[in-house]
């Protein structure tokens, strides 16, 4: 996380919140506690699959690869931010969940949609991690070797790995320091954003579609 822009990333990445009043004493509160938001949530897009550049596809892995692009869709929607507590776990899981519960009553407004969503709590990786390893799986069980598959092979593996040996991810991630933790989440943000951009219908050809 050394020299990495913090806010000014977030201020240039992200339209401003629909509660921007309340979203900045928000922040503040934060900042005052050492915590920060370091990303706020992607543009949402339109997970339609492009068949015509995956024709060659079986139905049942263009299933689940439209489930996964839902699946990163929706982990990108979420922030992250950097709570106060520092590395692993330890013993302050009580106070961590007081924190949470004191902004929840303070800004309600906001308070539960951004630390609800926050990309860097573990539980947020569980739909992700597994939907790509499946769809992993299921490509290689159909055998594709186009140049197209390769390059969805690429971005799934750079998910998986990060979350590889998924049976004592969890335990791992739980003491994990900060700086693992938070080099994860944005490996497995960029990765899913390279996932969606890759697979999905280009956005001018859905809003042609939609012009139709």
């Amino acid at each position: 996380m050394e020299g990495r822009p913090i806010l000014d990333n977030f201020e240039r990445k992200n339209s401003p919140h629909p509660n921007a009043e309340v979203f900045a004493k928000f922040k503040s509160a934060l900042e005052r506690d050492g915590a920060s938001i370091i990303e706020g949530p992607y543009p949402s897009r339109d997970t339609t699959i492009d068949v015509r550049r995956y024709q060659d596809f079986p139905a049942d892995v263009l299933e689940v690869m439209g489930k996964n692009a839902v699946y990163a869709n929706t982990y990108l929607q979420g922030y992250v931010v950097l709570d106060p507590f520092g590395d692993g776990l330890g013993d302050d899981v009580w106070e961590k969940r007081g924190w949470r519960t004191k902004l929840v009553v303070d800004f309600p407004e906001v308070a539960p949609d951004v630390l609800e969503t926050n990309r860097i709590r573990g539980n947020r990786f569980t739909a992700i991690f597994g939907q790509s390893d499946r769809l992993l799986r299921k490509m290689d069980r159909a055998q594709l070797s186009s140049p197209a598959a390769e390059e969805v092979r690429e971005v799934l593996k750079a998910i998986v790995a990060l979350g590889e040996p998924f049976e004592t991810f969890g335990d791992r991630y739980k003491h994990a320091t900060l700086a693992e933790r938070t080099r994860i989440t944005l490996g497995v943000s960029a990765a899913a954003d390279r996932y969606l951009k890759l697979v999905t219908v280009p956005a001018e050809d859905a809003l042609r579609e939609e012009a139709a």
